[in-house]
């Protein structure tokens, strides 16, 4: 199931074609408008299929504007510190939806149908959508937006993007899954961790954002990789249920360390290339988020351990650590010499301009 959420994920990589050839407040409004339709269908569906397919629309029209909305932040800022700045509010506002929805479920629905629900938010959404059409001044970009590229001077980033999905994909797969099993966690202990966690996540955006320009991105990069790795280790081995909440927090606090590794972008390409590189990172973002679970479903089904798929789990973190220093030698690299990455010069090019 985790791998089919996932899936929505890589439509990111028609984002750079969208923003190509329409101005991003009509592409934004027409997916906003095709996320209501599609909470509507599901409402009313009776069969797992419309629901399943009402779900896949509404996640990939959730993945590319958050992809869009990311990708004008980074190229209106003036440079790394301010791209992170914009990026930690944006994706901040994440936790925050997140902190809504759980107050919604916990103290509306009881009083109320899932279909006025539904309806609502659905509403909610088209009211968003007006708003962006008629008031917002997002324009289609003058200069040419590169499409997909891979380039061998981004590998690192890359590397970093699949390293970070596969831990945001195990972490949610698997610790709410030992917290149940163990500790038979309730419907009420998840929301709750689920309500506290959202708090932090926007903090944790936040604070890293302004860490990172006060202090540096390797260190933050370095440091916050490094701690996620001893709390799957403190996953695997501690066996006191409040210890592990306090870890689940920690970790949702430094969840935001992504706004350090998609700015630097800022400093390696032109404003046009952004878009492709964003939503290539994005895009093997969601990809780990395919493989990870299969990968990992394996490992418990030969080894019916959870601890083994949480010191696999610290292995990539360590291995995002150690990449994310060279990702930062990459961009000091490019930062002295003040000159970007020639894209043209690319290994690879997904999508034919």
């Amino acid at each position: 199931m985790f791998s089919i959420n996932s899936l929505p994920g890589l439509f990111i990589i028609f984002s750079p074609k969208l923003l190509g050839n329409f101005s991003p407040k009509l592409i934004t409004t027409c997916l906003c408008i095709m996320v209501a339709l599609a909470l509507i269908v599901v409402s009313q569906a009776q069969q797992w299929i419309f629901i399943t397919l009402g779900m896949l629309t509404l996640s990939t029209g959730q993945f590319l504007i958050y992809t869009i909305v990311c990708t004008l932040s980074t190229q209106n800022a003036s440079n790394r510190a301010n791209a992170q700045q914009k990026l930690a509010r944006i994706r901040s506002f994440g936790p925050i939806a997140m902190l809504s929805s759980s107050l919604i479920v916990i103290l509306i629905l009881p009083y109320t149908r899932y279909l006025l629900l539904f309806i609502s938010t659905a509403c909610l959404i088209l009211l968003a959508a007006f708003y962006t059409y008629r008031f917002t001044t997002w324009h289609r970009p003058k200069e040419h937006v590169t499409n997909i590229h891979f380039t061998k001077h981004l590998w690192s980033y890359y590397l970093m993007n699949f390293l970070s999905g596969s831990r945001s994909i195990l972490f949610r797969a698997f610790v709410i899954t030992l917290l149940v099993r163990e500790f038979e966690f309730n419907m009420s202990n998840t929301s709750g961790l689920a309500l506290a966690s959202s708090i932090a996540g926007f903090i944790g955006y936040r604070l890293i954002a302004s860490l990172s320009t006060r202090l540096s991105p390797r260190l933050i990069l370095g440091s916050s990789y490094t701690l996620v790795g001893f709390l799957f280790i403190g996953f695997s081995l501690i066996k006191i249920p409040e210890v592990l909440i306090i870890l689940y927090i920690i970790d949702s606090m430094i969840f935001g360390v992504s706004v350090v590794t998609d700015s630097t972008l800022k400093v390696l390409l032109k404003p046009s290339e952004l878009a492709g590189q964003l939503s290539t990172g994005q895009a093997i973002f969601h990809a780990a988020g395919i493989i990870l679970p299969l990968i990992s479903g394996l490992i418990i089904t030969l080894t019916d351990n959870l601890t083994v798929v949480f010191l696999f789990a610290a292995s990539l973190a360590w291995l995002a650590a150690l990449t994310s220093q060279k990702h930062c030698s990459i961009v000091d690299k490019f930062e002295n010499s003040g000159t970007t990455i020639d894209i043209n010069r690319a290994v690879f090019n997904c999508i034919q301009n």
